[in-house]
Parts: C-alpha cells; sequence; structure tokens
C-alpha cells in the first residue's frame, strides 16, 4: 500500500504521454520489429567532466544523464513535465541481505523529469536526485500496477534509459591479476531486447569514455532522427557542464552553427508590404 500511494503520488497530475521525434508512419505500426543498434561515445574529457560535474553537485551520473535526457523530451515535446522509463536493480539497500540474495530482481519504473522553464538546472539536477533516491525504495513495485492507478492506464513509457553500472571489468582484472584464477574472455557478445521501440543504454567505464548505445526498432526510428537526438543531447550537455547557474529557458537544442545553416537555408527574397494592408 506504502508502495502504491508513493507512485501515485510521484505521478499524480501527469497526463500526457512523453514521445520522441520518430519516422514512424501509420502504415507501420503493425509492422514487425527490426532490431537496429547505433554507438556513440562522449569522449575521455567530457567523460570526466560529467564525472566531476555530478560530484561537485552531489548527485549520480545516472541522475545527470537522465536530467539532461528529461530537458531533451521536454523540448520535443514543448511540455515541462515528461515522464520515460529507468531500469533499476530491484535490489534496494534498506532490505537486509539483498546483495547476496540469488534470482532476477531487475525492474522498471517511470523516471518523471518536472521543472519550470525559469528554474536553475542544477536545482532540476538535485530534485531529480531527491526523487532517485525516494524511488528506489519502492523500485520493486511492478509497473502494471503504477500504471494502473495513472490517467493513461497504459503506455505511460515510450522508451527506456538503462545506466549500466556494472563493475565486471575492474573485476575481472583483479582477479586476473591472481595467478589462481586467472580469467581470459574473448569474443564476448550478449544480445538484449525489450518491448519498447527504443532503449538509451549507458556504459559509464571508470577514468575512460562514456558510451551510449541506442537500439531501436527500425520501423519508428532511423539513424537520421536518432543522430540529430545525440548531436542535440551532447549539445546541452556541454551547455550545463560550462555553466553550474544556467536556467532551464536558456538551454538551447541547436548549435550557433547549426543556427546559422537554418538561418542561410531559409533566407529568401525580401518584398516591401504595405503596412496597413491586411495580408
Amino acid at each position: 500500500q506504502m508502495a502504491s500511494a508513493y507512485w501515485e503520488e510521484y505521478l499524480h497530475g501527469y497526463e500526457g504521454q512523453t514521445v520522441l521525434p520518430t519516422s514512424q508512419r501509420k502504415s507501420d505500426t503493425h509492422k514487425p520489429r527490426i532490431s537496429e543498434k547505433l554507438s556513440y561515445t562522449l569522449g575521455a574529457e567530457l567523460s570526466q567532466l560529467i564525472r566531476d560535474f555530478a560530484k561537485r553537485h552531489h548527485v549520480t551520473v545516472n541522475t545527470f544523464f537522465q536530467t539532461v535526457w528529461g530537458i531533451l523530451l521536454q523540448r520535443y515535446s514543448n511540455n515541462d513535465d515528461v515522464v520515460f522509463g529507468g531500469v533499476v536493480s530491484g535490489r534496494p539497500s534498506h532490505i537486509h541481505g539483498i546483495e547476496s540474495m540469488i534470482g532476477l530482481f531487475i525492474n522498471l519504473i517511470p523516471v518523471r523529469v518536472n521543472g519550470n522553464a525559469d528554474s536553475l538546472f542544477i536545482n532540476l539536477l538535485a530534485k531529480n536526485q531527491k526523487s532517485s533516491i525516494n524511488s528506489n525504495n519502492f523500485s520493486t513495485f511492478p509497473l502494471y500496477e503504477i500504471q494502473a492507478n495513472t490517467t493513461q492506464k497504459q503506455d505511460l513509457i515510450t522508451h527506456i534509459m538503462i545506466f549500466e553500472n556494472y563493475p565486471l571489468n575492474q573485476q575481472m582484472e583483479n582477479e586476473a591479476g591472481d595467478i589462481n584464477k586467472a580469467l581470459s574472455l574473448k569474443n564476448v557478445s550478449v544480445t538484449e531486447q525489450t518491448n519498447y521501440d527504443l532503449n538509451v543504454i549507458v556504459v559509464p567505464e571508470i577514468d575512460e569514455e562514456v558510451t551510449f548505445y541506442f537500439e531501436y526498432n527500425s520501423n519508428v526510428y532511423n539513424h537520421i532522427i536518432l543522430e540529430k537526438i545525440w548531436t542535440n543531447f551532447v549539445h546541452v550537455i556541454n551547455q550545463v557542464t560550462s555553466n553550474s547557474n544556467l536556467l532551464i529557458q536558456d538551454i538551447e537544442l541547436l548549435s550557433e552553427m547549426e543556427k546559422q545553416f537554418i538561418q542561410s537555408v531559409s533566407k529568401g527574397q525580401s518584398t516591401d508590404y504595405p503596412k496597413d494592408t491586411p495580408v
């Protein structure tokens, strides 16, 4: 009952559906899913800048990326209130012995980013960090029950973001350093698929680059649209890490080069028109 009440309050007032730009046509709705994958890296310098920024403002890197992604969604949907899916371990720390329990606890929960245009990015960041901590306490509650108490009832979430914070590389390095636990892995690949048309997967490497994977249904999205989304996403990251006191309304999706290009191709011939004559 506490979990149900929490999620009902968490999503109270959210009545829409947050979507990204797609290439979907009505005729594509019932086409079979075709899975494609794109990968991007932020670069070592920007990756470290993000880690330093998050540490300085007492938030996790996951919260940072969720907040930036939420701002991107706000601009695309022209709405200050957006929701997408977040994957959690389903192992809340307040449950004694949870770290040694065997089984698949992973769960999908809503992530809501709701911030007024005139608020500071760092204030929205702090708000989302607090919400993340609170949501984690109820992260084992099933998504279908969460949706049952919403206005939408279903299709509350259209895409998900996964933060894969698994210290496998470090663990393998430690074990490989032990002559009695020598371990060598080659040509390892993992195939994962969800029921969503877009999965944004974040893979942070310690002291290295942060990698993003866009796994998508090519009957709904295409690489041109996702390339543009990625460009906008990185541009927002560069802005907020450069100015901690940036207002959300001052965050822009287009770079100066993109704006100049649009202005140059949209210039037409100027024609004088009588000021007092209706068009």
